[in-house]
C-alpha cells in the first residue's frame, strides 16, 4: 500500500509542475526581418472619352491622320491604361485594330493607338510607366487607306492599375 501511495506522489508531482525549461532562451541563429508597405488607396473615378475628329470623309487618307482623341482622366494618381474593347473588331496587339464597317461588314478601317508620354504595353493594355491623374492620345489611321463610306464602330476600355 506504501508503494502504491509514493507511485500515486510521484506520479501527481510530474503532472502538476511543468518540465524542466531553461529560464533564459539563446538564439541559435541569426534573426530574419521582413516588412511590407500596407497600402490602402482610395478608389479611382475614372473618366474616358474618345472624341472624334468633325466631317470626316469617305476617301483616301494618309498613314497615321487623327481621327479621334482619347482622354482618359483619374481623381487619383494611378498607372493608367487604355486598349481597343475585345471583340469589338480584329485586334492584332496592343495598340492596332481593324473594324468592320455597320452596314457593309466587307468594308474595313484599321486603325492604331497612339498614347501620349511613357507607357508599356501588358495584355493589349497600354498603360503609363508612371502614377499620372490623366492620359491622353490619339486614334490614328494605320497605314495608307481608302475609307468606304459606313459606320466603324470604335469601343475603348480604360482602367487604372496599381504595382
Amino acid at each position: 500500500m506504501k508503494i502504491l501511495k509514493k507511485t500515486y506522489i510521484i506520479i501527481a508531482l510530474f503532472t502538476a509542475s511543468p518540465l524542466y525549461a531553461k529560464e533564459n532562451l539563446e538564439l541559435t541563429g541569426e534573426t530574419i526581418t521582413r516588412s511590407v508597405d500596407l497600402i490602402f488607396r482610395a478608389e479611382s473615378k475614372l473618366d474616358l472619352q474618345i472624341i472624334p475628329v468633325k466631317n470626316l470623309r469617305a476617301q483616301l487618307y494618309a498613314d497615321k491622320t487623327k481621327v479621334a482623341i482619347i482622354k482618359v482622366s483619374s481623381t487619383q494618381p494611378y498607372q493608367l491604361g487604355i486598349r481597343f474593347t475585345p471583340g469589338s473588331g480584329e485586334i492584332n496587339y496592343a495598340g492596332l485594330i481593324k473594324l468592320k464597317g455597320k452596314s457593309q461588314p466587307t468594308n474595313t478601317l484599321s486603325l492604331g493607338l497612339h498614347v501620349d508620354g511613357h507607357y508599356t504595353t501588358q495584355d493589349n493594355w497600354a498603360i503609363s510607366a508612371d502614377n499620372i491623374t490623366s492620359l491622353s492620345g490619339q486614334i490614328q489611321i494605320n497605314g495608307v487607306q481608302n475609307v468606304p463610306a459606313d459606320i466603324y464602330t470604335l469601343s475603348m476600355d480604360a482602367s487604372a492599375f496599381i504595382s
